[in-house]
């Protein structure tokens, strides 16, 4: 997702999840502790509320 549009707040990454998997019950909590561990395992950036591939 965020290699075809770019960075991305958690709001817009949650709904496009909520779009691309339809029933999946993924709460924006569990996907903002999904993000910081990635963010903390060096995979992703945090800029400006905006998650980013390296």
């Amino acid at each position: 997702m965020l290699t075809n549009f770019g960075p991305l707040p958690l709001d817009r990454i949650l709904g496009m999840l909520g779009m691309f998997l339809p029933g999946e019950n993924t709460t924006a909590e569990d996907l903002r502790n999904f993000l910081a561990m990635m963010v903390r395992e060096d995979r992703l950036d945090l800029v400006g509320g905006m998650y980013k591939l390296k």
